[in-house]
Parts: C-alpha cells; sequence; structure tokens
C-alpha cells in the first residue's frame, strides 16, 4: 500500500483509461512511457559530452553565422 495525496489521486483517477482500471496499472502505464527502451549509445554520450565542451570552449556558430558561411542571408 502507499499513500498518496488527494491531488495525486484526483490526478491518477482523471488518467484512467476506463473507469475500473486499477490506479496500479495507471502507474505501470506512466512507467512505461517514461523509461527508454533505448537508451543512448557510448559514442552517442561521448558526441554529446564533445559538443558541450565545445560551447563551453567557443566551438560554435552561431545560427546568423552559419547563415553568413553558408551563404543563406
Amino acid at each position: 500500500m502507499i499513500r498518496v495525496n488527494d491531488k495525486t489521486k484526483e490526478s491518477l483517477t482523471d488518467l484512467k483509461i476506463h473507469p475500473r482500471e486499477s490506479y496500479s496499472e495507471v502507474i505501470d502505464r506512466l512507467v512505461a512511457s517514461y523509461v527508454d527502451e533505448e537508451p543512448l549509445s557510448a559514442e552517442t554520450l561521448k558526441a554529446i559530452r564533445q559538443a558541450r565542451d565545445d560551447v563551453r570552449s567557443g566551438r560554435f556558430y552561431t545560427m546568423e553565422e552559419a547563415e553568413k558561411e553558408l551563404g543563406l542571408e
């Protein structure tokens, strides 16, 4: 048994697909929709870290600079 405040219970009730759906089923559905079945690969995480480092170090183009560089002004 878990304890939830009235506002949370009301929110869970509003999220029921049908009146007889249990709160446990609602919570299971919410958790399943939140959990990422395909986590980021090590390669992608490395690329994200590199991009963050680039931004911190000023190695990036603003949108205006990129448009000018590409002749899209």
